[in-house]
């Protein structure tokens, strides 16, 4: 039986006919998963030192589902590592109601691009569900892992697409 304490996880992958830093500028705008989620509707940085995002840069996000209504958060980068790794952690970082994280692994041309999302351990929308029907708490878990999956994978299609097509003019 899956259990929110045990962190659910997921991850989705896709190969990309570009190379990583080409990938990379793509996936390090945080408002990126926005244009594709059917639950994140806005995301851009908050406040980080220095002139460029980093470890302990902020994301701010707005959100809406139907089940629970609006709500805005903010996240902590906890990995950033140019053209090969992002990830943050909503809310906390030692008990974050998420985890999500992009790796790029580059192979002869082209990058293997992975997104990874981790449920909990800290309190999210997701844990009123669960105390409000404990009894149904692994499907309410594989609803989420699906339907978060969906999100992710879009993500990662539109990722391709634009980093397939021709490069932007700087």
């Amino acid at each position: 039986m899956v259990l929110y304490v045990d962190g659910p996880e997921i991850e989705v992958e896709l190969v990309v006919d570009a190379p990583a830093n080409r990938v990379w500028e793509l996936i390090a705008d945080p408002s990126l998963p926005s244009r594709y989620s059917e639950e994140l509707v806005e995301a851009g940085w908050g406040d980080h030192q220095g002139d460029e995002p980093g470890i302990g840069s902020i994301i701010k996000g707005r959100n809406f589902n139907a089940a629970i209504g609006e709500w805005t958060s903010s996240s902590h980068v906890t990995a950033w590592k140019p053209g090969e790794v992002f990830a943050w952690a909503v809310r906390e970082v030692d008990d974050s109601a998420s985890r999500w994280r992009f790796e790029l692994e580059e192979r002869a041309g082209q990058t293997v691009l992975r997104q990874h999302y981790r449920i909990g351990p800290g309190v999210s929308g997701l844990t009123r569900f669960i105390e409000a029907d404990p009894a149904n708490e692994e499907q309410i878990i594989a609803e989420r892992l699906v339907f978060q999956e969906t999100n992710m994978m879009r993500t990662l299609e539109a990722v391709k697409a634009m980093a397939e097509a021709e490069p932007l003019d700087d």
